[in-house]
């Protein structure tokens, strides 16, 4: 049996997350979540690990742009110092790297938190390589649809004019 959670006191909207159960549903998450303090990733949850192929343990005390290919590190910077800055941003779509140095599809949302009492940036990651490769696989479809009803309409043409 469950126990209920208690009705909102006067003042309060709803029961509020000890630091344990929120790095519980952090570690649960079907989402990779990292935060970023001092330029650091001072947590990973394994999800995150998994998909960047670290041991979780390892990521930790890792620049934040071990996650990003060379050509993108200058944006995650400013990405952070934006957040940190308390400027709100919107997610995006951005490759992330392995550390084997592969890259991947992800979809991408940073924002300001307070971890262990102090600024960072919490950064979400989903992994959307299945939904990228779809899309261009529908392109190419699309387009050879278009190619194959050209053709067609060639045929079509010199058969009549002939």
């Amino acid at each position: 049996m469950s126990n209920p959670l208690p009705e909102p006191g006067p003042g309060e909207s709803a029961r509020s997350l000890a630091d344990g159960d929120a790095r519980e549903l952090l570690e649960q998450s079907q989402t990779g979540h990292f935060v970023v303090q001092d330029d650091h990733i001072v947590y990973a949850n394994p999800v995150l690990a998994a998909m960047l192929g670290w041991p979780a343990g390892e990521l930790i005390g890792q620049k934040h742009e071990v996650t990003t290919p060379p050509e993108l590190r200058e944006r995650a910077r400013e990405i952070v110092e934006r957040r940190l800055a308390g400027k709100a941003g919107r997610p995006g779509q951005i490759p992330c790297l392995r550390r084997d140095g592969s890259r991947f599809d992800t979809r991408i949302f940073a924002t300001r938190v307070r971890f262990a009492g102090r600024p960072a940036v919490l950064v979400t990651l989903h992994d959307i390589t299945e939904l990228t490769d779809a899309l261009r696989a529908a392109t190419w479809n699309a387009e050879m649809l278009a190619r194959t009803e050209s053709v067609r309409v060639f045929l079509r043409a010199l058969a009549f004019g002939m």
